[in-house]
């Protein structure tokens, strides 16, 4: 039969009274009409699409008892539809797409209540970026996530990523800027809103000013807003919580009676209320999707920021000499810490001119040059700053030649700023018996770059002392969130495998 033939075909059948057997043959005769069908073509021009707007008008003129004609019932409809689905799915085409999904709504919702549910599509006993698909209708509903496999050591999109490119989800929600999380974005369709907290897009904007980020929006702590079908929204609200990442969210799905809580990643040890956090969330839950990267660990203990600010104080007490301090960029309240110990021990803050643009895009109460006597910018290299919009630093700004004859600075450091400390000895300075403060994941140190540096600075002379803290939440942090949620199913994410170290940017 050729395609009109098979139309054809699949109508007459589906005009008569139910016969499970007939319409067995129906769904094998979309296979067939789904194999003929190129991935991103409508499914109009292969003729699927006209098969299932047929249904859902069947539905809506009914029989003279006014039932749909010939639909099967319950597990038979739902057996047919996924096994529709799947096949689709392997194509990557999306079988319920806008041009038909009225009708298709419209017919499915007799057969079938729609539930809000959740399928974890990487992320479950991995360490790796998450990837979770809410849906409350068989169409494609909401992406939650979509970073980098950290896992990859190939570079280049998986097969399942580039298969997530193609769907027409209704929208992207990010819960935090760590890349796992976020570092595929660019990679959505732009006619896909990608949702994100204002701190969050206002820094991948400055990471990433190429991206057309024109279909980007932005949500805020507790404001409710609905993503999905014009017939069957989903009611998302996020909720500021803490974690290595500024600007991080635990996000709540609602649809009718269901809600599901997804915990992005977090913590209790930051410098937010973990408490006032728990009492804003629902007290029952139909689903918790949850972070588990220490959770398996019951002795597994976490260091509080202020504490860790508190070590890094007595660390600079120690020494005349000069202090680096070497953490994530965008890991604020490590910045935070490091800053608050410095001032306590009378030393300036030293910035290079990339990291003051974070500080600055954060703003409020976050140290930057700008708004901190204590807080001065040096430059890496007379290129610093070309090509990036203007950031007025006047009058901030600390010189090579000064550095030279100074001890009394806490300098905030990169594997990139190796050059800059070599120069800094080659005209004069004195690093011998100065401190690194590492305040990183430990496993970053097996990478070639960080081997490298550290390499290097021991040869000049500099000790290196571990001051981290982690940016997870301990199982006791994860039973108080379970008793305060009551959920009625748990799926965990982030989860380590045997003696699995935490991940990296997250640490």
């Amino acid at each position: 039969m050729n395609k009109r033939e098979k139309v054809e075909f699949c109508k007459t059948i589906l005009n008569r009274r139910f016969n499970y057997q007939e319409s067995v043959q129906v769904l094998k005769t979309l296979q067939d009409l789904l194999e003929d069908c190129d991935p991103g073509k409508s499914l109009m021009s292969c003729g699927v699409g006209e098969v299932l707007s047929f249904i859902g008008e069947l539905y809506q003129k009914g029989d003279a008892e006014g039932d749909p004609i010939g639909f099967p019932r319950d597990n038979q409809i739902q057996c047919i539809v996924r096994k529709f689905e799947r096949t689709a799915r392997e194509k990557g085409i999306n079988p319920f797409v806008d041009e038909i999904g009225e009708a298709w709504d419209s017919f499915y919702q007799k057969h079938y209540r729609f539930k809000l549910r959740a399928e974890i599509l990487r992320g479950r006993g991995e360490l790796t970026g998450n990837l979770i698909h809410i849906q409350n209708t068989y169409a494609d509903g909401i992406l939650v996530e979509f970073g980098v496999d950290l896992t990859n050591k190939n570079g280049g999109t998986s097969r399942l990523e580039e298969q997530l490119t193609k769907r027409r989800f209704k929208a992207v929600i990010i819960s935090h800027g760590h890349a796992d999380h976020n570092g595929l974005i660019h990679l959505i369709h732009r006619d896909i809103p990608v949702f994100m907290g204002e701190k969050t897009l206002a820094l991948y904007r400055n990471r990433y000013p190429e991206v057309d980020t024109s279909h980007f929006f932005t949500y805020h702590d507790g404001q409710s807003f609905e993503v999905g079908s014009k017939k069957h929204p989903i009611k998302v609200t996020p909720y500021l919580c803490d974690h290595s990442a500024p600007d991080s969210y635990m996000l709540l799905f609602e649809y009718l009676d269901r809600k599901i809580l997804y915990t992005g990643d977090f913590r209790s040890t930051g410098r937010k209320n973990y408490d006032k956090l728990l009492r804003k969330l629902p007290e029952e839950v139909t689903m918790l999707i949850c972070e588990r990267t220490n959770g398996d660990d019951p002795t597994k203990t976490s260091l509080s920021e202020c504490a860790l600010s508190t070590q890094m104080y007595r660390i600079m007490k120690e020494t005349q000499k000069p202090v680096f301090i070497l953490c994530p960029t965008e890991n604020i309240d490590r910045i935070v810490s490091a800053y608050r110990a410095s001032a306590k021990a009378r030393r300036d803050f030293l910035v290079d001119l990339d990291q003051e643009r974070i500080l600055e895009t954060m703003g409020g109460n976050v140290p930057n040059a700008g708004s901190f006597s204590g807080v001065r910018v040096y430059f890496r290299s007379a290129s610093d700053g070309i090509g990036k919009p203007f950031l007025d630093v006047r009058g901030k700004t600390v010189s090579l030649d000064e550095l030279v004859g100074r001890t009394d600075y806490v300098m905030m450091v990169k594997t990139s700023t190796m050059g800059y400390l070599k120069k800094m000895v080659s005209h004069g300075a004195e690093l011998s018996g100065a401190t690194l403060i590492y305040s990183l994941w430990s496993g970053y140190r097996e990478t070639r770059n960080m081997e490298r540096f550290l390499r290097e600075t021991e040869l000049l002379g500099v000790r290196i002392v571990t001051c981290h803290t982690s940016g997870h939440a301990t199982q006791k942090d994860i039973e108080a969130l379970i008793s305060r949620t009551e959920p009625q199913e748990i799926l965990y994410v982030h989860q380590r495998k045997n003696d699995e170290t935490e991940s990296g940017e997250n640490g």
